[in-house]
């Protein structure tokens, strides 16, 4: 798997005060590399992030994945995101189980028409080492502690079958 970043460019606004522009050069991360990018408040690694999860589009640039001969544009969903914020990954009025049934990548008609009962022993598996969210499988994620629906969101994102996880 290769990430290429080919000179993005976003604007936002029309040049008046409170116009921000992104502008990022060429990069390319190989298969197998934890990349850390780093920066002040502000300065655009979560926009940089919706755009490499096809989230948004660049006004300028391409964002490509490539494994093998495969190659997808990042509109093209090789990737999850992650947020900051885990309300924001959440349906909070939905239980726990919902959540993560929600995420599930299963694309089995009979999955899509009885999740519950059809993928019971997927939401098992990715509770199983988290006791304290098994317990509360039923109740609506806005009842769980901001610890408990961070744990949640990562679990039900990084659940997906997709190639690249970033995190915000």
């Amino acid at each position: 798997m290769e990430l290429k970043i080919s000179g993005i460019y976003k604007n936002f606004g029309n040049g008046g005060e409170g116009t921000f522009s992104l502008s990022v050069g060429d990069i390319i991360v190989e298969l197998g590399r934890v990349v850390f990018l780093m920066g002040h408040n502000g300065s655009g690694k979560s926009v940089l992030l919706k755009l490499m999860a096809g989230e948004m589009s660049p006004s300028k640039g391409a964002i490509t994945f490539q494994l093998g001969k495969q190659i997808w544009q990042a509109d093209g969903d090789p990737c999850s995101i992650v947020r900051q914020k885990a309300d924001e990954n959440l349906a909070s009025d939905l239980s726990v189980r919902e959540n993560l049934l929600l995420r599930s990548s299963s694309h089995k008609w009979a999955d899509l028409l009885f999740p519950k009962y059809r993928l019971q022993s997927h939401v098992q598996r990715l509770l199983e080492n988290h006791p304290v969210l098994l317990e509360k499988i039923d109740q609506p994620c806005r009842t769980l502690s901001v610890g408990q629906r961070q744990t949640l969101a990562f679990l039900a994102v990084a659940s997906r079958d997709t190639k690249v996880l970033l995190l915000d």
